[in-house]
């Protein structure tokens, strides 16, 4: 079920597979978490923009990984109570895919509307 989107931290991996292990230390050490480049919003804005079938499944292993792997206790569990299976975004696997691609592509818009705004004083 992988989906590649090519961004450049996906071709960074994709270029430098020996050196991922340590950068990824060297990015909990800093930051106390990594987020694999199939994670990334720009990765999952896109394939809910095609309307992947994959984004659902990709969501919930990036909030699975995160949440799991974070190296900080108090990110252990975030998004615990995010419940993308729930009936409320849609009666099967398909449907509520649907509804994530819509809200996630919405999301993308409202985000890049307010880039191009300026800051109110």
């Amino acid at each position: 079920m992988e989906t590649t989107i090519l961004t450049p931290l996906s071709a960074w991996y994709a270029q430098n597979p020996d050196r991922v292990a340590t950068f990824e230390t060297a990015m909990r050490t800093t930051l106390q978490f990594v987020i694999k480049p199939h994670h990334l919003w720009s990765t999952l804005y896109e394939l809910a923009r095609i309307e992947s079938k994959a984004l659902l499944h990709m969501v919930q292993t990036g909030f699975d990984v995160f949440s799991s792997e974070s190296a900080v206790n108090s990110l252990h569990g975030l998004f615990s109570e995010v419940n993308l299976d729930s009936f409320k975004l849609g009666h099967n696997h398909e449907a509520r895919n649907i509804t994530l691609c819509s809200m996630i592509t919405e999301m993308g818009t409202v985000l890049s509307e307010a880039d191009h705004k300026p800051m109110s004083t």
